[in-house]
């Protein structure tokens, strides 16, 4: 399929050949660009030095996104052998590559699937933190990754907040 607007909106706005100035400019000024597109900064940085690095292309956009999508199921097998329910991380799988708004999202460039995968990421790092309470320096280190993590999240969609109030 080809590009929706709002994904050749991204596409103009994660242009490598402009500077960080002209990108933030784009990316925030409403007279620009369609004001239905309130897309925080972050999925357009990563997508702009994607195509910085293996060239000005949409389908490497859509590679990126496939890639993060298929990067999720890793991390969900990370976060059963956190909870230690290994008997279900098989189905656990499943039910994650044949999820309906996983595949859709793994084919659009849109910041939703970076959103996915950021959220298991903190799962895993929140869970990590639970189980690792008694070492303190791990603790440390975890959180500290985990608050990174969550300045990302934030980064890239306003719905983090619900996944950081649920934990």
């Amino acid at each position: 399929e080809d590009y929706w607007i709002d994904e050749i909106i991204g596409f103009a706005q994660a242009n490598p050949n402009l500077t960080f100035k002209e990108t933030l400019s784009l990316i925030y000024n409403p007279d620009t660009w369609d004001r239905s597109d309130q897309t925080p900064i972050a999925f357009h940085l990563l997508l702009k030095y994607v195509y910085k690095f293996f060239g000005y292309n949409p389908d490497y956009g859509r590679i990126l996104t496939l890639f993060l999508g298929t990067a999720v199921i890793p991390f969900a097998l990370l976060i059963t052998r956190e909870l230690n329910i290994k008997n279900s991380s098989l189905l656990l799988c499943f039910l994650l590559c044949t999820n309906s708004y996983l595949i859709d999202y793994s084919q659009e460039v849109r910041p939703y699937i970076l959103l996915f995968f950021i959220s298991f990421l903190n799962i895993w790092l929140f869970l990590k933190i639970l189980n690792n309470l008694s070492n303190t320096q791990k603790f440390y280190i975890w959180s500290t990754i985990l608050v990174l993590v969550n300045i990302l999240g934030f980064l890239t969609h306003p719905f983090f907040l619900i996944i950081v109030s649920s934990e």
